[in-house]
């Protein structure tokens, strides 16, 4: 009777290790399935208009703040109109848009000296890169998604203007810089 007995629990253990991975694959899929079907349309009418609305009319946006850029009084163009500052320029456009675009937003707000910081973030976050890829760390994927992920929102969007995106981004390097310091001094904890 207890040989029956382990017979029966060692099968009915193998069919749950099977089961329960199906039956969360299965879940997952549908889960995709349902979310891809209700927003494909959308998704793919947004890529789809990009030639017809020059992305959403960026081109306009961004003509009118590097217009407005030209035309301001050297010291402007050195420290900034101010945070934020090229939504206002829009608005004279009737449009309510930042730049949508980093560069672009950050050289009108913050002017030469902030784009100049804001380009050696970039060229520290490059060469931390090249580090990390030398030292053949397994951080430098990690970090080369969060390189991308900030590149392409600031083509493209405000990543500056919303702190919340890029406080993630830098409390995961800080992260990075913490291991990297632990590892190169012996810290431990």
């Amino acid at each position: 009777m207890q040989w029956f007995n382990y017979i029966k629990n060692k099968k009915l253990h193998a069919i749950i290790r099977i089961a329960i991975p199906i039956i969360f694959i299965v879940c997952i899929y549908f889960f995709i399935s349902n979310v891809m079907n209700s927003r494909s349309e959308y998704v793919f009418s947004r890529f789809s208009s990009i030639s017809e609305d020059k992305g959403s009319g960026r081109d306009i946006v961004w003509r009118n703040v590097l217009d407005t850029y030209s035309k301001s009084p050297v010291l402007e163009k050195i420290i900034g109109h101010g945070h934020n500052s090229a939504i206002i320029v829009n608005r004279g456009h009737n449009i309510d848009l930042s730049a949508h675009n980093d560069f672009l937003e950050v050289l009108f707000d913050y002017g030469i000296i902030g784009l100049i910081l804001y380009l050696l973030l970039h060229i520290y976050l490059i060469k931390r890169l090249f580090f990390l890829k030398r030292n053949k760390s397994e951080l430098f994927l990690p970090y080369l998604a969060s390189y991308i992920t900030m590149f392409i929102m600031s083509m493209v969007s405000h990543l500056i203007l919303y702190p919340t995106y890029f406080t993630f981004l830098a409390t995961f390097w800080g992260a990075v810089e913490g291991q990297l310091y632990k590892k190169r001094f012996g810290v431990s904890g």
